[in-house]
């Protein structure tokens, strides 16, 4: 049977994939899907010894230790076999095909052990020339077991045998950032032929001129190593760990990227893109809430601790067991002190902390809600991690119930993904707003008049005002249209087809007779789509498109509506205020303030939007 057969077992697409990503074709092509099929046929083996001892009720450690001996003498023979051009492993490119097809984006210890047994039984049949890379492979799959230490140990010994072999120059550049040796990661890297642009040499060069805390040659070295400066990071001056803070979370992000999380990755960036907001997929992927979601709700921060913990500084590894404890908050703004940083209350938990954040400190405003993770980074300093995420009023409690359940990552992204739902137009009663005029001509000997005035409120200028029942308005009810009397012509105007429906009744049982003469109903997606704008802005804290200020109708419609509505607003029951109206949670002492903040939250005024002072005034704030 050749190598490449896909009746093997193994992945025919997945081999195919990983051909065009690394270049391979031919020899290299069949190595990778010999020793892919041999992998496989490991995996299963194993999985069958662990089935048969969990029968037995004999699942343990020198058990399943026994089986694998027994599964590599097995392995021996196929390799010996089947692959005799095994020289060829020790092209880096071949190498890390291998490698990834087996450790891949599993997350099972089996598939580990599997690749483990692989790797054992390769090394003793192995030209020397191909030994560097084993060692290298050895490494990954020591690091996807979580043993950081002998990852790093392998890794070390596959450069010694190599000093040119690309994925062990990258691999201990890795071990060298969480060790904090910045320069000999940089060199590595460098000598990897790594773009200057990746991302990862980008952020070397970043902490490159670190804020220097004098240390003699003597001094134990600021890394936790237990050496002295002179023999361990001699010539490298040390950053703070309030700055190394935020590099060790790169660090963890790093250790995420490259391990077998990247389909819970892609899910998240699907999910983040679902109302087209996010760009592209992989923009999205560059999202700080999915790599924090993943981090933290998917636990990989404490598998990093447990994996690279070893490698890292004494003071980094101590930040880093305070940080796997620490679970994201929704925080309300309650000072903002412009370009030095902002006192936030966690609303879960009532906790105060004030964070230094320049940035964030400009745009911010007193009352923001917001999700995010606030970690220590050093001293009684906090920092705002895995980005920002703004919750309106109304989605406060649905935010707490959700961050209170201590959601999975993808139920978290959900969430918080729904902010970018397209906006829509409804009116006070849920219906759809759907501006409506319909002119009607009535027959008959009626006094038109007279009809109107029974079942409607006069405004006394020829025109009437209905309320959304249909019957006359009263001091508190919202206007459900308006009439006005032209000789024998009205002409309606409501907010939505129901109520234009409801008055037509109205007039119907009324017994007034009457022909349809004009309908019109504005769409006003339609409308607002023709200015590009697709989806709707709220009138409530964000702008519409200035385009529309063309149109002089849709401009009119929606200033007339906007007053409207700050007019009903006053009164509606607010989910964000307890269920009280605004004119309620003015004069109440303790909803006041919360009131305050939902209409700071709604950002300053523009033409399109409801206006904050206009709201201010009318309640006496």
């Amino acid at each position: 049977m050749s190598p490449a057969d896909p009746d093997d077992g193994h992945d025919a697409d997945a081999l195919a994939a990983l051909a065009r990503v690394y270049g391979l074709s031919g020899a290299d092509l069949d190595v990778l899907a010999g020793l892919a099929a041999i992998h496989d046929a490991a995996l299963s083996m194993l999985a069958e010894a662990i089935d048969a001892a969990a029968v037995a009720g004999d699942v343990d450690p020198q058990r399943v230790a026994d089986e694998a001996s027994k599964i590599s003498v097995a392995l021996h023979d196929r390799l010996v076999a089947e692959l005799p051009d095994l020289a060829r492993l020790g092209d880096p490119d071949v190498a890390t095909a291998v490698t990834t097809y087996c450790l891949g984006g599993s997350q099972d210890i089996g598939a580990v052990l599997g690749f483990q047994v692989l790797v054992d039984t390769l090394a003793p049949l192995v030209p020397h020339q191909t030994r560097p890379a084993v060692a290298w492979m050895r490494g990954r799959g020591a690091d996807r077991a979580g043993f950081g230490l002998d990852a790093e140990q392998a890794y070390e010994k596959a450069l010694s045998m190599d000093p040119s072999f690309a994925p062990a120059l990258e691999s201990v550049a890795s071990c060298a950032i969480d060790r904090g040796d910045l320069s000999r990661a940089q060199m590595l890297l460098e000598r990897a032929g790594v773009d200057p642009d990746d991302g990862v040499v980008r952020l070397l060069r970043e902490y490159a001129s670190p804020e220097v805390v004098p240390l003699r040659r003597n001094d134990p070295c600021w890394c936790g190593s237990g050496r002295r400066l002179k023999q361990c990071h001699r010539g490298d001056a040390p950053l703070p760990l309030t700055r190394r803070a935020t590099l060790l979370y790169h660090k963890a992000s790093a250790f995420l990227q490259d391990g077998p999380w990247r389909a819970e990755l892609i899910e998240l960036a699907q999910e983040r893109t679902r109302y087209g907001n996010a760009g592209s997929l992989w923009e999205a992927l560059a999202d700080p809430l999915l790599m924090s979601a993943m981090l933290f709700e998917g636990s990989v921060i404490e598998d990093y601790l447990d994996t690279r913990g070893p490698l890292l500084p004494e003071d980094e590894l101590a930040l880093l067991e305070r940080w796997v404890d620490i679970d994201r908050g929704l925080y309300e703004v309650e000072e903002v002190r412009r370009g030095e940083g902002l006192g936030v209350r966690n609303v879960l938990d009532g906790e105060r902390v004030f964070v230094h954040e320049v940035l964030g400190s400009q745009d911010a405003w007193e009352g923001m809600l917001f999700v995010t993770l606030v970690l220590p980074v050093g001293g009684d300093r906090c920092g705002f991690f895995g980005g920002i995420e703004p919750v309106s009023p109304a989605q406060r409690d649905q935010v707490i119930a959700l961050l209170d359940d201590l959601p999975e990552p993808l139920e978290l992204v959900s969430v918080l993904t729904d902010r970018f739902a397209p906006m829509r137009f409804t009116t006070t009663t849920g219906d759809p707003m759907e501006p409506c005029t319909t002119v009607i001509r009535v027959g008959g000997r009626r006094r038109i008049d007279a009809v109107l005035d029974r079942c409607f409120s006069a405004n006394g200028d020829g025109s009437w005002t209905a309320s959304v029942t249909g019957g006359p308005i009263s001091p508190g009810d919202t206007i459900g249209g308006t009439l006005t009397l032209d000789g024998r012509q009205i002409t309606i105007s409501t907010m939505s087809r129901e109520r234009m429906d409801l008055l037509l009744g109205v007039l119907s049982d009324s017994g007034l007779p009457y022909d349809i003469e004009s309908e019109e109903v504005l769409d006003i997606a339609q409308a607002l789509a023709e200015y590009g704008q697709q989806e709707l802005a709220p009138v409530a804290g964000r702008s519409a498109d200035p385009g529309l200020d063309e149109d002089p109708e849709i401009a009119e419609f929606l200033r007339q509506h906007i007053l409207r509505y700050e007019q009903e607003w006053l009164d509606m029951e607010i989910p964000a205020l307890g269920g009280m109206t605004p004119r309620q949670a003015a004069v109440d002492p303790i909803m006041r303030r919360d009131l305050i903040a939902l209409i700071n939250s709604f950002g300053p005024a523009t033409p399109n939007t409801m206006n904050p002072q206009r709201l201010r005034e009318a309640l006496d704030l």
